[in-house]
C-alpha cells in the first residue's frame, strides 16, 4: 500500500484533473467508483481554492473551464504550482494527499493493468501503475536483466541491497518527464517570486523612470 506522503504534486493534480484529460476523460468512470470522481471533485476545487490569485494559474483554470478539457502540460504547471505549496505549508500537503490516496483506493478492480515476468520458471505478477514501484533486489537485476529492464520500460523498477533501497532504473521517456517536471517547477517558483516583488515593490513614476534612464544613458550627473 501507498504511502500517502510519497504522493507527488503531479500525481495529485493528475488525479484532479483525470476527468478533463484527454484520453482519460471516457476511461474514469471506468476506472473509478462514482465516489471517487466526487472525491477528484473535491481535490480540484482544493487545489484551485489553495492555488487561488496565481495569475498563470488562473489562465489555466479559465481555459479549462471554458473548454472541459485539460492536457499534460497544463496539468504539469499547476502541479509546479502546487509543489510549491505544499512546500510552503505541510498541514495542506498532508491534507491533500490524504484525500489523493483515498482516490486511489476506489479504483475499480482491473486485471487487464497486470503483467506476468518470469524469474527462474516462476510467475510473479505485479501490477502496473503509477501509484506502484517495482522493487527487485540487485541480484535478480544480474540474473534477470532482461526481464527487469523489460519492466522498466512501463514502470520505474527500485534495486534494494541488503533489503535497502540503493538505485532507482527509469525509462529514457520517464527520465525526460522528470526533467520536464522539475523544470516547470523550477520555473514556477521563479514566476511566483517574480510575482511577489512586483506585488511588494513601489515603483517610482514612469515618468520619473524615463528620464532617470535617459540620464544615465548619456552619463549626466544627477540633478536634484
Amino acid at each position: 500500500m501507498t504511502d500517502p506522503a510519497t504522493l507527488t504534486a503531479t500525481a495529485i493534480a493528475t488525479l484532479a484533473f483525470t476527468k478533463f484529460l484527454e484520453g482519460s476523460a471516457g476511461k474514469a468512470a471506468e476506472k473509478f467508483t462514482e465516489a471517487a470522481i466526487a472525491k477528484m471533485d473535491e481535490l480540484r476545487q482544493q487545489i484551485w481554492a489553495k492555488l487561488r490569485g496565481r495569475s498563470r494559474v488562473e489562465t489555466v483554470k479559465a481555459a479549462i473551464e471554458q473548454t472541459a478539457k485539460a492536457d499534460q502540460a497544463q496539468v504539469n504547471q499547476v502541479a509546479a504550482y502546487l509543489q510549491v505549496a505544499m512546500d510552503e505549508d505541510p498541514q495542506f500537503a498532508k491534507h491533500i494527499q490524504a484525500l489523493a490516496h483515498e482516490i486511489t483506493l476506489m479504483q475499480v478492480e482491473d486485471n487487464s493493468s497486470m503483467t506476468q515476468i518470469n524469474y527462474g520458471g516462476t510467475n510473479y505478477q505485479t501490477q502496473i501503475g503509477t501509484d506502484n514501484t517495482n522493487f527487485f533486489s540487485i541480484a535478480e537485476m544480474q540474473a534477470h536483466p532482461a526481464q527487469v529492464l523489460e519492466q522498466a520500460a512501463v514502470e520505474p523498477i527500485l534495486l534494494t541491497q541488503d533489503t535497502e533501497p540503493s538505485y532507482v532504473i527509469l525509462s529514457i521517456q520517464g527520465y525526460q518527464q522528470l526533467l520536464e517536471r522539475l523544470e516547470a517547477l523550477e520555473n514556477a517558483a521563479l514566476g511566483q517570486l517574480a510575482e511577489t516583488a512586483l506585488q511588494t515593490s513601489h515603483m517610482v513614476g514612469s515618468e520619473t523612470f524615463t528620464r532617470e534612464l535617459y540620464r544615465l544613458a548619456s552619463l549626466e550627473p544627477n540633478q536634484p
